[in-house]
């Protein structure tokens, strides 16, 4: 892991880790959440999760598996109060 602009690797961990931390803080306060991959050619975003209202629109299968660590208990938790 190489940091941008002189930024110590250390540093890049914690605001690493704090940014999904956050994320977690954030999810639930929002009404509508669209989260996307960008690391496509040509610039296509694919949508990875939408909610809307509390539900799950989208929570695409392929989604890279550092970000389900980071919201399936959070995406699992809409889908069991949507039953």
């Amino acid at each position: 892991m190489q940091g941008g602009h002189g930024v110590p690797t250390p540093d890049l961990i914690r605001r690493y880790d704090r940014s999904f931390e956050n994320l977690m803080l954030a999810l639930p306060l929002c009404e509508k959440i669209q989260i996307y991959d960008n690391s496509a050619y040509l610039d296509v975003l694919t949508p990875l999760l939408i909610v809307k209202n509390g539900k799950v629109v989208i929570w695409d299968k392929n989604t890279p598996q550092y970000l389900k660590n980071v919201l399936q208990g959070y995406v699992l938790q809409l889908q069991n109060s949507q039953k």
